[in-house]
């Protein structure tokens, strides 16, 4: 054996007998699907937080019980950025539905709570650090319910006061400027709300007057008429007087109406003068009256046993 078989030997290892065929590896699969490489700063595994708390209402010292129910997880690099996420998920929570219960009452329970978990049901990104949603329970300790409910009623006397109060002012000033402004009108309003008491009307001129701030009108001077002496009147007018009353009481019914018409047209007409003229007459009755008192009219007169009058009403006809 040579040298160089020696050194072959002993540094370069040849295989002494057959060798077996190399295993080959299949060929990869180009439609496998590989999962994606995992990026660096992927979000957290979600998490649940739970928070009791008090929040607000729209009645000072009046407060609602909530119940929190929060789902949230860090946002990538979020915690970083915040110490403490879950104090930031509950201190955003509990603000979110305080701003909702603090315009309602206690006693729209139902109202509040819905309108909360409208506000907490979105899904929203907090400072950059988690995002979260979640779901409240509201309820009311019944002293509170009590306290709220009296309030109310308390607003409403008073707003039903200051109603009153307005309506109030405003009849007065009614009163003063148009009922009580003068005599006239505060007759008339008097005989509008009392029509029942209209006899009332003439003793309470010197109230109306009061009230109106003028002086009340002198009162009317009726002369009485003066006693009979000896028994009977000398003058004129009362025989006149006299003998219409004899005349009247053997009238029949229907012959006392006529003459009670035809003495209207009489009065209607009495002291018309050619001035006057202007003014419609007063008509007279168109029936004759039928005289109950046989042999009393005198034969010039056919209709009546009065004379009758002018046209301007000064007197009879010579």
């Amino acid at each position: 054996m040579g040298i160089a078989d020696w050194l072959r030997r002993h540094f370069v290892a040849e295989p002494t007998g057959p060798t077996p065929e190399t295993a080959l590896s299949p060929p990869p699969d180009p439609f496998r699907q590989q999962p994606p490489p995992k990026p660096v700063g992927m979000p957290s595994s979600v998490r649940q937080t739970a928070l009791s708390a008090r929040t607000p209402s729209a009645l000072a010292g009046a407060w609602f019980d909530a119940e929190f129910d929060l789902t949230w997880q860090s946002l990538p690099g979020g915690e970083q950025r915040h110490s403490r996420p879950e104090d930031l998920v509950r201190a955003y929570a509990y603000e979110l539905v305080a701003q909702v219960t603090a315009t309602h009452s206690v006693t729209a329970v139902t109202a509040a709570q819905a309108e909360a978990n409208r506000q907490l049901g979105w899904v929203r990104e907090i400072e950059g650090v988690v995002s979260m949603r979640g779901s409240v329970d509201l309820s009311v300790a019944p002293l509170y319910q009590q306290a709220a409910e009296e309030h109310e009623r308390l607003q409403r006397d008073r707003q039903a006061g200051r109603l009153r109060r307005e309506l109030e002012t405003e009849e007065i000033e009614h009163l003063r400027s148009v009922a009580f402004d003068q005599l006239t009108s505060a007759r008339i309003w008097w005989v509008l709300r009392y029509p029942e008491r209209v006899g009332e009307i003439a003793e309470l001129d010197g109230v109306f007057a009061r009230l109106c701030g003028v002086e009340p009108d002198p009162p009317v001077a009726v002369t009485p008429l003066p006693p009979r002496s000896g028994g009977a009147f000398d003058s004129v007018g009362w025989q006149t007087l006299e003998r219409v009353a004899a005349v009247l009481e053997q009238l029949d019914d229907t012959s006392r109406d006529r003459l009670v018409e035809l003495a209207n047209h009489v009065a209607g007409n009495f002291g018309r003068t050619l001035t006057d003229e202007q003014r419609p007459p007063v008509t007279a009755p168109e029936t004759a009256m039928v005289d109950a008192v046989p042999d009393t009219i005198p034969t010039e007169r056919t209709d009546h046993d009065l004379p009758p009058v002018r046209t301007n009403g000064t007197g009879p006809i010579a």
